[in-house]
């Protein structure tokens, strides 16, 4: 929504740094007479007109969601069904830099009140190396990171509220999609930080336990 004319448009934030790196930016900064504010102002303006710059040509991202089996799953009957998505990166971005990148799951909170969920399966969860994200909403909730399995994600969505699976899967797949585009995005600018990435050994690590549970029909 555009400012009103006459409204402050400008916000304070605060930010924990490492303290050396930032005194090493401030000299930088002074030496080139300008104030650490201006320049951290700067640097956001210019990582959002770099972001909205990135070119995704190639990028295609597929959904196929498949019901739970009626009289299956009696043990969860909040279980919806599995949902897949295929993610084909842009030309700019291979896809063995894109099975590298740690990616976080959407929550559906409404206050305090989960109607919905979506999981991962448990070989697409990432907890190595301090590089999981876990929910700061809910206890009940622990990993929210993933990885894409040679560029193909699985999870399960599940219905707590008597929502139902077609506004669910909307919601849900649009906001993977909404996610999985911007961290793409920040990838590509250089925003993405390094716990955000495996390394190449983690990757084929995982693999070779996870990969034969992925192929099976």
């Amino acid at each position: 929504m555009p400012a009103k004319l006459g409204e402050n448009t400008l916000n304070s934030v605060t930010l924990r740094l490492d303290l050396q790196r930032y005194r090493e930016f401030e000299k930088v900064m002074t030496a080139a007479a300008l104030g650490s504010g201006e320049a951290v102002r700067q640097a956001v303006e210019s990582a959002v007109e770099r972001f909205n710059k990135v070119d995704l040509t190639g990028l295609k991202i597929d959904s196929e969601f498949t019901p739970k089996v009626v009289g299956n799953h009696e043990s969860f009957p909040e279980l919806l069904g599995q949902l897949h998505l295929t993610v084909t990166p842009p030309t700019n971005l291979g896809l063995d830099r894109l099975n590298e990148m740690v990616f976080v799951l959407p929550e559906f909170f409404d206050g305090n009140n989960e109607p919905y969920r979506v999981d991962n399966a448990y070989f697409q969860r990432i907890v190595v190396n301090n590089k999981h994200v876990e929910s700061k909403k809910t206890r009940a909730r622990n990993v929210l990171s993933f990885r894409l399995i040679e560029g193909k994600w699985a999870g399960s969505l599940f219905d707590y509220s008597g929502t139902g699976s077609g506004a669910i899967v909307e919601a849900v797949v649009n906001a993977m999609k909404e996610h999985i585009i911007a961290t793409l995005k920040c990838e590509l600018i250089g925003q993405l930080p390094p716990a955000r990435h495996l390394t190449a050994a983690e990757v084929a690590n995982l693999n070779v336990l996870h990969l034969p549970q992925m192929r099976v029909p």
